[in-house]
């Protein structure tokens, strides 16, 4: 079930939004465990993995126009993307293109993110300076 899920992960619905998680596994009585809080009660539904390479071109293109020349871009990284990233031999072009568009950033790969109040999983945070 886990690598079902790991490479189709669940969104959880909250308003107009739906937000990613990724699976932790299944528990002892056949439910199963995510890695961001989901509320009982909350709709899932099984998600398919966008076309990450172009996602990420319209990412840094989106970024550099907003801020031709940044400073320096932290970004997080959920385990669950680079692990994903590793098992489709991709990582080491992704790290080269945002090392390419941004030379001066910094990743790292995290358990969850958090979004205000919002905690999800499988999902990229910049935060990029001027």
């Amino acid at each position: 079930m886990e690598n079902y899920f790991f490479d189709n992960p669940m969104g959880k619905t909250e308003g107009d939004e739906v937000y990613v998680t990724a699976i932790q596994g299944e528990s002892l009585n056949g439910s199963m465990r995510y890695l961001a809080r989901v509320y009982e009660g909350t709709e899932m539904m099984v998600m398919k993995v966008g076309d990450y390479r172009s996602i990420t071109e319209q990412t840094i293109k989106g970024v550099l126009k907003e801020i031709k020349k940044p400073s320096l871009v932290l970004m997080f990284n959920c385990i669950a993307r680079t692990v994903l990233f590793e098992k489709q031999n991709y990582l080491g072009e992704y790290e080269k293109m945002l090392a390419d568009a941004f030379p001066r950033f910094i990743g790292f790969s995290c358990m969850s993110e958090q979004l205000g109040t919002k905690n999800c999983n499988c999902t990229m945070l910049l935060a990029v300076f001027e």
